[in-house]
């Protein structure tokens, strides 16, 4: 069969995005799968197909509409017909070009690639717009969003299958079915639509196999456009292992992996990580995985055999459990090349912690490892979340007291995200219950923006709040804060009755 596998455009609802630019490892993955059952596989990445090839950061005033500058590169911005909100937009390439491109490949399957909640919106529009094309097309949606919501996804009449899980196992054993003219009954992961408008999904299953699968088809992809605009430069991704075992309520990665670790061989590492220095001369590794040094010894493991691999090239990672990382993790990691360790610390807070975010940590947890961190003569990085249901003013305040403590004991980089409840997490519904929210709105979905007021602050507050934030701690734009200069006390209370109620996520 002729398979198509799509990342959709970002979809822009506000004048706000938060978008990075990196090699899609989800179609990337299950792509490599389908090619290796037999199908004709193409992939097409919206974000980096959206690129301006001939421009540069640089080249762009401020004023144009239809440009936006993404890390080191330029990439299109389009505005939308009227079965969409006014104003929104997309980033990446057109929907007239998706459709331009559904028509010149004729393929038997579309399938698209739903990592968010925020670009279901445009993932959707991609489905409907290969049913007008040929209503024959078979439109397959799968990733993390189709994982946490498959029966809402399936309201879709554009969308024919979903995919939940992993799919590099579900995909080909669901197109072995329909090329055989069978009901896909049986396949972990499969869903569908049954003639009488019910429902059929069955349950995924975690893949316990991991070296099993082919490495991903990354020459499928153009990966020139990656290398040229991505914020780390020559870097390629990949994962080392799957899952995260801990279960905080603001992170839909529990649901996808069912709390369970999974490892990759170092054998297997090693020589995916080959692949990327011989084949495209990458210079940085970044390893995607949810919480890879979980199993601190085979993290270590596996430092001691990139070293003695002996390959040109520096490694980074995204999110690591920094209460595991002592002296000697950190000498490894610095001989690697390391540069910035990011730390999760969430809050400053305790009780915050324990009882809302649920994080397994304590607080004192991150002061501990960013020392550690400082003295192996590494930078670091930390993370944190604000605006939760049930957070008093007292207790972001703390956290912003924390961050600036971090600051004056040498933290360089700082990143707040705003509590946003995706459908299936604790904290999605402790906001439905709190009658914050009512389900979540997939035209005005974003990340990053506050979507409730309660009784201690209002949506509007948080948002100016974590602006002031990111402006005022990270180096870049010269912060100083070796004592607390950012206050969010005493404020104005708000009362719950004077406060709004949010008809839905957005």
């Amino acid at each position: 069969m002729k398979v198509l596998l799509i990342t959709p455009p970002f979809y822009v609802p506000l004048k706000e995005f938060a978008i990075s630019v990196g090699q899609p490892l989800g179609i990337a993955y299950v792509g490599a799968a389908l090619r290796e059952a037999g199908h004709e596989v193409h992939l097409f990445d919206s974000l980096n197909e959206g690129r301006v090839p001939d421009m540069t950061p640089q080249d762009l005033s401020g004023d144009e509409p239809d440009l936006v500058r993404i890390s080191h590169g330029v990439f299109e911005r389009h505005g939308l017909d009227n079965s969409f909100p006014e104003g929104a937009t997309i980033v990446g390439a057109s929907f007239e070009r998706i459709a331009r491109l559904i028509r010149e490949l004729a393929s038997d399957i579309i399938g698209i690639s739903i990592i968010f909640t925020s670009i279901f919106r445009s993932g959707v529009h991609i489905a409907k717009i290969a049913k007008q094309i040929n209503p024959a097309i078979i439109t397959l949606m799968g990733g993390t969003h189709v994982t946490v919501s498959a029966r809402k996804v399936l309201d879709y009449d554009a969308v024919d299958y979903i995919v939940a899980g992993e799919g590099e196992i579900a995909a080909p054993r669901l197109l072995a079915a329909l090329a055989a003219g069978r009901r896909p009954d049986g396949i972990p992961g499969v869903g569908w639509r049954n003639a009488d408008g019910t429902k059929t999904i069955i349950p995924s299953e975690l893949n316990w196999a991991l070296d099993e699968l082919p490495p991903p088809a990354f020459d499928l992809l153009d990966m020139e456009g990656y290398f040229d605009t991505m914020a780390e430069g020559r870097a390629g991704k990949l994962y080392t292992t799957r899952g995260c075992p801990f279960n905080c309520s603001f992170c839909s990665v529990p649901l996808t992996s069912q709390r369970r670790f999974r490892v990759h061989s170092i054998e297997r590492i090693i020589g995916e990580i080959g692949r990327w220095v011989t084949d495209y001369g990458v210079k940085t590794i970044i390893f995607e995985d949810d919480n890879m040094n979980t199993n601190s010894r085979r993290y270590k493991d596996m430092l001691r055999a990139v070293i003695a691999a002996g390959l040109d090239v520096r490694v980074d990672a995204r999110n690591l459990r920094c209460d595991l990382l002592d002296d000697e993790t950190l000498a490894l990691m610095r001989k690697v090349g390391f540069s910035t360790v990011w730390i999760t610390p969430e809050s400053g807070n305790q009780r915050v912690m324990d009882e809302i975010i649920n994080k397994k940590m304590k607080v004192a947890d991150s002061r501990k490892a960013a020392r550690r961190i400082l003295a192996a003569g590494l930078d670091v990085g930390a993370a944190f979340v604000i605006g939760f249901p049930g957070e008093t003013r007292a207790e972001i305040q703390d956290t912003i007291d924390y961050a600036c403590e971090l600051k004056s004991m040498g933290v360089r980089n700082f990143w707040f995200s705003i509590a946003t409840p995706i459908e299936g997490t604790a904290l999605y519904q402790t906001a439905l219950d709190a009658g914050l929210i009512d389900g979540i709105n997939l035209d005005e979905f974003t990340y990053n923006t506050s979507v409730y007021d309660t009784s201690e602050f209002t949506r509007d507050e948080i948002k100016a709040l974590r602006h002031r934030l990111m402006e005022e701690l990270n180096d870049e734009a010269g912060a100083s804060c070796g004592k607390p200069a950012i206050r969010f006390l005493p404020g104005r209370a708000i009362s719950r009755q004077t406060g709004t109620r949010r008809a839905a996520v957005a």
